[in-house]
């Protein structure tokens, strides 16, 4: 009997260490827009943050700027040509990885929110919250633009003053 309870512990133990190497990405990422990656087959959305879509319009310095273009630009910068580690704990609705993105020792997702390139995305967790406050006293990237969440973006709403409802 003990020797059965030992082998079950031995395989339990055996497959949460699986578990736990399959919960890594390691890479060089192709960035896609400004909070999802992709690194060889792995589709990854940077987790806890949301960032303008690629056809959203912000008004920076009186002119109409692709803010989703400018968040995908910066995200790339950020990362370079580093390899990037990636954490992820479970997938979302659309099969991509839902991670935390490490270059060497950076949060990525921390520093778009701090830099002012992607919002918290409060609505799933409040981890990025203070580096959303950062950004937002300092007039970093979207906060010194005038721009709709991504989120409402999504349900349809859109700055007048751009003279875009679309």
């Amino acid at each position: 009997m003990i020797l059965v309870q030992a082998l079950a512990l031995f395989f339990s133990l055996v497959h949460s260490i699986a578990l736990f190497a399959d919960q890594e990405v390691v890479g060089h990422p192709r960035v896609i827009d400004g909070d999802s990656l992709q690194i060889a087959t792995s589709r990854i959305r940077l987790v806890g943050i949301d960032a303008p879509e690629m056809g959203q319009k912000c008004r920076i310095a009186l002119e109409k700027q692709y803010c989703g273009e400018l968040s995908k630009d910066h995200l790339a910068a950020l990362i370079g040509n580093s390899r990037i580690r990636c954490e992820w704990s479970r997938l979302d609705r659309y099969d991509r990885l839902l991670a935390t993105c490490f270059k060497g020792d950076i949060d990525i997702n921390a520093e778009l929110v701090k830099q002012g390139m992607a919002l918290a995305y409060r609505r799933y967790t409040d981890k990025y919250v203070l580096q959303e406050d950062i950004a937002r006293e300092a007039g970093a990237g979207l906060w010194s633009a005038e721009f709709v969440p991504p989120w409402d973006w999504r349900k349809g709403v859109r700055l007048d003053v751009l003279g875009d409802n679309r």
